[in-house]
């Protein structure tokens, strides 16, 4: 059974190595644009090392609570061994009357709940919806253009994720792709792809 802090682990060490990815990517574009001040690396480059920074704190998160779980394992099995008994004979007497305790107060009470998986059913559909989703977008980018896809995208986002009526999703995919228009390829003069609509 995979446990929360190992599947934390995981997700930070593939955040890690797709932050890296981002960051050699950035560092292959040029920083600086002659007459327009940054270049298409700077904001990949950015954000790249904020994940990557980012995911290191969860590594540790996630290795300091698998440390503590096994440390905490270890503890509860400690003194437990027959070598432990037979060094303390009174001892052995303690641990009966705490066994029989245990065994009325187990008895008293009902089963433990079983530990939830990671993902429920519903939960791995959606997760993988949104993944498609943002595969679609990325692949559609460059057919329909950079503020055509993102129009799409926010507005699918928004019927799905909010349950909004659909001419308030296409205003919100409306406002979101001119805003991004506006940022990037007007204020930061970063050259995106057109496609076919050359939004």
């Amino acid at each position: 059974m995979i446990h929360m802090w190992q599947a934390e682990l995981t997700s930070a060490l593939a955040i890690f190595l797709l932050a890296l990815a981002a960051v050699v990517s950035a560092l292959a574009m040029p920083q600086g644009v002659v007459g327009s001040g940054m270049g298409p690396g700077v904001l990949p480059l950015w954000i790249g090392t904020a994940l990557a920074c980012l995911s290191v704190l969860l590594i540790a998160r996630s290795l300091r609570s698998g440390f503590v779980r096994k440390t905490q394992q270890q503890d509860g099995q400690a003194g437990n061994g027959p070598q432990a008994q037979l060094e303390d004979p009174l001892a052995q007497d303690d641990q009966e009357q705490n066994l029989q305790a245990k065994i009325l107060q187990a008895k008293s009470q009902k089963a433990p709940d079983r530990q939830e998986p990671l993902l429920a059913k519903g939960e791995a559909l959606a997760v993988t919806e949104l993944f498609l989703t943002l595969a679609i977008y990325v692949l559609a980018i460059d057919l329909l253009g950079f503020g055509s896809a993102t129009v799409g995208l926010v507005a699918i986002l928004a019927r799905r994720l909010g349950r909004y009526a659909l001419w308030r999703c296409l205003l919100y995919g409306v406002l979101v792709g001119a805003i991004a228009i506006l940022v990037f390829r007007e204020l930061l003069t970063m050259p995106l792809p057109g496609g076919w609509s050359g939004f």
